[in-house]
């Protein structure tokens, strides 16, 4: 969780910096002129960075946790266009400007310090040589300290630079819809898609604390651009859970087993350990998010009073079994309200199911886009008999 804490820098220092490196390597002193990120509160998850040399070379900087770039540096000029895939060390792609071509330019020995594959391993191999060889000869290191100082004042210009209005509007009606008195909310599994859109929506509120208790922190960097205090357990844990919760006021819990034979246990056991840790602590209220899927395939109106029909085999019957723990804790409960939530399909920016998922198989050929004009067919590059494809699906 290092990547993701305030005093240890967010996506500018982790990664940032490498590149901040390699511009200064190859065009000297740098200016920042512009800087965005998406920090709020705490470490950016995304930022986009513009910097001038002496020599008025303009340089853009993109780099994301949460979206897929083409991870490739451009260098435009007068003649042309040089061009490498990040991760490649031994060649550059050359698109001349006054021709419909390009060539790759290669090198004979791309390290001086031996015969090392082209590797990012390498180039570390390759910086040690140079140091010792730099005390041996008592010669200028290729890389000192002078340069990495340049880094980090860079690095500190950048936050200077940034102003407070640089973050995107995210809901242009947030002013107008219901908020939560001010409190400390403890989120369980905040670092999903609907965990994410929640944070996103608390943020907005006036005097919100958070705590999220994570199983890993590999999805954490779209949480982490707001001052969330992660606590990583294994979210069963009623000790753990109730230390986590004291002082706050709200709890949420978005988390279900989604890792092998112990799915349905782990999303029952979770369930319960949220509820009887935010029931003992005293919390105003906790909302746990179910699925319609406990109910089937209802042929009217569904309500509480609904009778439970799980479909989708084990997910939908241990959500089920979850929402009867959940409630009848919260029967006994005098304080403590207990709220379940039964979303249906969950949609909306960046949402990996129902939202990226339909356009991948799209741009790979392997879906059937129906509206109301007919059937678009998308499975081949190759031309393909309607009526084949309709009598085969």
């Amino acid at each position: 969780g290092f990547y993701f804490r305030k005093e240890h820098g967010g996506l500018l220092l982790n990664m940032g910096v490498h590149y901040l490196d390699q511009f200064q390597a190859l065009f000297g002193p740098l200016t920042p002129t512009n800087y965005w990120d998406d920090a709020d509160g705490g470490v950016e998850c995304n930022f986009k960075l513009v910097l001038k040399s002496q020599q008025d070379v303009i340089i853009t900087l993109q780099l994301s946790y949460s979206h897929s770039l083409e991870n490739k540096l451009v260098c435009t000029g007068d003649s042309g266009t040089l061009s490498y895939p990040v991760g490649q060390f031994d060649a550059l792609v050359w698109h001349p400007s006054n021709a419909n071509m390009h060539a790759t330019l290669t090198h004979d020995k791309p390290f001086q310090s031996g015969p090392w594959r082209a590797s990012f391993e390498s180039c570390f191999i390759e910086q040690l040589a140079d140091f010792a060889d730099a005390v041996l000869a008592n010669r200028p290191l290729l890389v000192d300290a002078e340069s990495a100082v340049m880094s980090a004042k860079l690095i500190d210009q950048c936050h200077t630079l940034k102003s407070p209005d640089t973050n995107p509007v995210t809901s242009t009606d947030a002013a107008l819809r219901p908020l939560l008195a001010p409190g400390k909310v403890f989120v369980m599994g905040g670092t999903g898609f609907v965990g994410s859109k929640l944070f996103e929506r608390l943020a907005q509120m006036p005097g919100m604390q958070f705590v999220a208790a994570v199983r890993s922190f590999m999805n954490a960097a779209p949480v982490a651009r707001y001052h969330v205090d992660f606590q990583q357990s294994t979210l069963t844990d009623s000790a753990a859970l109730r230390a986590a919760m004291q002082g706050c006021r709200y709890a949420f819990h978005l988390d279900y087993g989604a890792d092998g034979a112990v799915r349905p246990r782990f999303t029952i056991a979770s369930t319960r350990a949220v509820v009887e840790a935010a029931i003992a602590c005293g919390l105003e209220s906790v909302v746990v998010v179910s699925t319609s899927s406990v109910f089937g395939n209802p042929a009217g109106l569904v309500d509480e009073n609904s009778p439970y029909a799980p479909s989708l085999g084990e997910y939908g019957a241990s959500k089920a079994e979850a929402e009867r723990i959940a409630l009848e804790l919260g029967k006994e409960s005098k304080l403590t309200r207990v709220i379940i939530i039964c979303p249906s399909t969950v949609y909306g920016p960046s949402g990996p199911t129902f939202t990226e998922m339909p356009v991948k198989m799209a741009k790979a050929g392997s879906i059937f886009l129906i509206s109301r004009q007919g059937i678009a067919i998308r499975s081949s590059p190759h031309r393909v008999c309607m009526k084949c494809e309709l009598k085969r699906i």
